[in-house]
């Protein structure tokens, strides 16, 4: 159960970029967008087993986002701190608003791996200390480009323009693992969450593994809700399917939003 949860913190712990090629740097946010902090509540089996918790700030066409994630209760006591991470990246905003990752890194699990991933124009590197695999089969060279990590992924959803559901979203998830989101309208739903209160966006997602995985990954359909807050598009909940936890839930329990798109 845990290594299928770990997934889905990672995918919320989870658009489309655009063409390859150099990107110019524009000398503002996305709109007047100051700062956003979200903190998710992990649920499997109606059961809070841990947190997540997510910071953007965007200042002079750049912007920063670090995430932290920990299991709580019986599940930290089953697996104590291998499942602890803290994740930080920085990047610029693109002349088409749209956000690029360029030094992405971050540090945990049972050997406390410190993972880095440069995002260049043309070439994707991590580095691992200790050293990891990559999978079988790794991302290749190609798969890698026009990507962004997971802290970037949620901010990406956020600051679009229009309706988030329209979106391919290319994910390099922790300098390792590929996987493609495709999200598609599926109405609107009324939410009643600590964090947020009203009407929603639905998405459904489908989840495309590509490359790099440990374990064989099987496609599969997600459900994304967002909450519409000062021009921005929050991701409040996500939901999964799982073999051994059944549905599990990443939920908004704060959310606070500085400025506006």
């Amino acid at each position: 159960m845990l290594s299928k949860i770990k997934l889905a913190t990672s995918l919320f712990t989870l658009i489309t970029l655009g063409a390859a090629g150099p990107v110019h740097a524009q000398e503002a946010g996305p709109g007047n967008l100051q700062s956003v902090t979200i903190q998710y509540a992990l649920i499997a089996k109606g059961i809070n087993v841990g947190t997540a918790t997510y910071g953007y700030s965007f200042s002079g066409g750049t912007y920063r986002g670090t995430a932290s994630h920990f299991l709580t209760g019986l599940a930290r006591q089953l697996a104590g701190k291998r499942q602890d991470f803290n994740y930080s990246v920085s990047g610029i905003v693109a002349s088409d608003g749209k956000l690029r990752p360029r030094t992405y890194r971050h540090q945990g699990g049972s050997k406390n791996r410190i993972v880095n991933v440069d995002f260049q124009d043309r070439a994707v590197i991590t580095t691992a200390t200790p050293a990891t695999g990559m999978g079988v089969p790794p991302a290749t060279a190609a798969q890698k480009l026009n990507t962004v990590d997971q802290v970037t992924m949620i901010a990406s959803m956020m600051t679009v323009a229009s309706n988030p559901c329209n979106q391919t979203v290319r994910v390099f998830l922790e300098g390792r693992t590929r996987f493609d989101l495709t999200l598609s309208p599926s109405g609107n739903q009324n939410v009643n969450l600590a964090g947020y209160k009203g009407s929603a966006i639905r998405c459904s997602v489908r989840f495309t593994p590509i490359a790099g995985f440990p374990d064989p990954m099987d496609a599969a359909t997600l459900s994304f809700l967002f909450a519409p807050t000062n021009g921005v598009f929050v991701p409040v909940q996500i939901q999964m399917p799982t073999d051994e936890a059944g549905i599990v839930r990443l939920e908004a329990r704060r959310l606070t939003v500085t400025g506006t798109r």
